[in-house]
This record gives C-alpha cells, structure tokens and sequence, in this order.
C-alpha cells in the first residue's frame, strides 16, 4: 500500500497544494521542497520493486479548478 501525501511536494511548482494557497494560515509546518521528477523516480522504484496492492493521495486540493467552475458556473453554456 503506498500513501502519497501531495504537500510533500514544493507547492511553488505544484499548485494544488494546501502551502500553495497564500489565503490560507498554516500550522507553521510549511510545504514540501521534492520536485515532481523526483517522486516520479521515487514511485517508480517503489512500484518496479514491491507488489503494490493500493494507491492512496492525500491533500491533493484543486484550488484553481475551483475557482474556475465559480467562475463559470453563471455562463449558460456550462450549465445546459
């Protein structure tokens, strides 16, 4: 079973991340500093080398697609 927790991530290069939402106050704990390159190579050593059986994402937060459904949600052709 591997767990991914998305804030490990640098939130300056991946987005959808509590840490890369500056309205919101943290604990303090800060967001991650890995690159995506690097969990890319990570998981897939993991996945090469164990029989992974279940994949979970954690903190995965989509702030901009929110914000865009919000701003289309009034525009008819979206909501037909």
């Amino acid at each position: 079973m591997v767990h991914l927790d998305i804030d490990v991530l640098d939130a300056n290069l991946f987005h959808s991340t509590y840490f890369a939402n500056k309205e919101l106050v943290g604990d303090g704990s800060g967001s991650g500093r890995m690159k995506m390159e690097k969990l890319s190579g990570i998981l897939k050593c993991i996945t090469e080398n164990a029989n992974v059986v279940g994949f979970t994402i954690a903190e995965y937060l989509p702030f901009d697609e929110h914000k865009m459904h919000r701003m289309f949600k009034d525009i008819k052709i979206f909501n037909e």
